[in-house]
């Protein structure tokens, strides 16, 4: 048997500090049967510790410090190292590589994988289930054993530097902070937190242009600009600078720290009569151009909350507006009346759900398409908001944002008979849509359900009492369409 570069005998020998058989059976090995008799004669076996990042190289002696120290510069040690997948030498090894170590029993031999790979992006999706998180460069990411981070870690919408080990799993992460410039947003609250020292950190709730909200810390020297004069003092002027509700434009700072305060002024207001194939407003006698960088708010009866010129509809609406150019572009809109929602009622099966900016994502297969839709709202999920397998309806409106995510109304029970046009569920009949979509549970080895996956049709057994054999049939969930009457989703449990 030879662990990691030492030879140490015999598998079955009883020797201190020699691996046992669960510890190869945890690492890569090669069998070899050098008289092909079927029996194996040699173990060369390999066996990785967790990643763990350098702290410290004392380049003189060659000793390396992570979560271990290893001395390669000592007498008798012999020592190869990889780095991002290519031979490398002692001098290539950094302070933050993220290194495993393959030490051989006694001490004297190791064989080191290092990684400097590095990635940095905005965090689009975390998804506890599968413990992976997703960046705007579309690939996902999982964690490294004994990872210094989790899902936990990670928040929607932040950029992230992340440091991956050989085998481009996640083993550390640093948040990147940004600065942005010439937001819009709408104001809906505003207050401030006094510490036991008196010390007052003044905040704004914001409603921003793409429907998920923040809160922000005001800055000790913000510059807020009322229309007439710049102040900096925040404690005592940012107030009546800036009333709730109220539009604005806005910065934010390196630090997630509000700067830059101005109020939207919205000199135009009135009656409009809304044009939805040209893409204008009239009021009286004069007609305002909605373009695509126009920013449209709704604020009737204490709702705040974006919208699409086509959400608008057509007839009058009040509104009140300011203009940009010399062709009266609207550049703010904002819409003082109730307005009809443009909504779709969708049903589907639950697959599971992620983290992200101003709410989660809801991953459900509709009429047999894997779908994903964001739920907007200031609370995320802190655990999974349906079963797999669960049968939901919701709403999506005109932004194809879902809302009024609920259970749907469904039988369920065995399956007492079956054919190709109706289905007995516990003595509940009911008539089956020609292009009716049958799903099953996936479980694991010990029965617990790891997913939900597509299924056909013959996979639905009916219970069967022939010949005083009983067998129960499938135990099923199954929706049934309110206009037509018939069934359209069956769920195998």
């Amino acid at each position: 048997m030879i662990y990691n570069g030492q030879n140490i005998g015999k598998l079955s020998d009883s020797v201190n500090n020699k691996p046992n058989v669960t510890t190869i059976a945890n690492s890569s090995a090669t069998l070899i049967d050098n008289n092909n008799d079927g029996k194996v004669e040699y173990i060369i076996a390999t066996g990785y510790a967790a990643p763990e990042k350098i702290r410290f190289i004392d380049a003189t002696n060659k000793v390396v410090y992570a979560n271990g120290t290893y001395n390669l510069g000592a007498a008798n040690v012999t020592y190869t190292i990889t780095k991002n997948g290519k031979a490398a030498t002692f001098a290539d090894l950094a302070v933050g590589d993220v290194i495993q170590v393959a030490a051989s029993p006694d001490g004297t031999i190791y064989q080191i994988l290092a990684s400097s790979n590095t990635v940095t992006g905005k965090v689009v999706e975390v998804k506890p289930l599968t413990k992976t998180i997703k960046l705007d460069n579309g690939v996902e990411y999982g964690f490294a054993t004994g990872a210094q981070v989790s899902t936990s870690s990670f928040t929607a919408g932040n950029t992230y530097t992340l440091y991956l080990d050989s085998n481009g799993k996640i083993y550390d992460a640093k948040l990147v902070t940004a600065t942005y410039a010439a937001n819009y947003a709408y104001v809906v609250n505003k207050g401030k937190v006094t510490d036991a020292f008196g010390n007052a950190t003044y905040k704004f709730q914001i409603v921003k242009p793409d429907g998920t909200t923040a809160v922000y810390d005001l800055v000790d020297n913000v510059t807020a600009y009322n229309g007439t004069t710049v102040s900096t003092n925040v404690y005592n002027d940012i107030w009546s600078v800036t009333t709730v509700p109220a539009p604005i434009t806005y910065d934010v700072n390196a630090n997630g720290q509000f700067t830059n305060v101005s109020p939207v002024k919205l000199p135009v207001s009135g009656s409009a009569s809304v044009d939805q194939t040209n893409k204008t407003l009239t009021i009286g006698t004069t007609t305002y151009y909605v373009t695509d960088s126009t920013v449209i708010y709704q604020v009737y009866n204490g709702t705040v909350k974006p919208i699409k010129f086509a959400d608008i509809g057509t007839g009058n609406k009040a509104v009140e507006l300011s203009t940009t150019g010399s062709f009266n572009q609207v550049q703010y809109l904002q819409v003082n009346d109730a307005i009809a929602p443009v909504t779709t009622g969708t049903v589907g099966v639950y697959e599971g759900y992620a983290l992200v900016v101003g709410g989660y994502k809801l991953y459900v297969n509709v009429n047999g398409t894997d779908t994903a839709y964001t739920v907007l709202t200031n609370t995320a999920p802190t655990q999974a908001p349906f079963n797999y397998g669960d049968i939901i309806s919701f709403s999506v409106d005109s932004q194809g944002n879902a809302y009024n995510v609920n259970t749907a109304s469904t039988v369920n029970g065995e399956v007492y008979a079956i054919s190709n046009t109706f289905i007995n569920i516990a003595g509940t009949v009911k008539p089956l849509d020609p292009a009716v979509k049958v799903f099953k549970l996936v479980k694991d080895t010990s029965g617990n359900v790891t997913g939900v996956s597509t299924a056909s049709f013959g996979e639905i057994v009916p219970r069967q009492t022939a010949n005083v054999v009983y067998v129960h049939g499938s135990n099923v969930n199954a929706y049934v369409d309110a206009t037509t009457g018939k069934v359209t989703i069956i769920v195998i449990h």
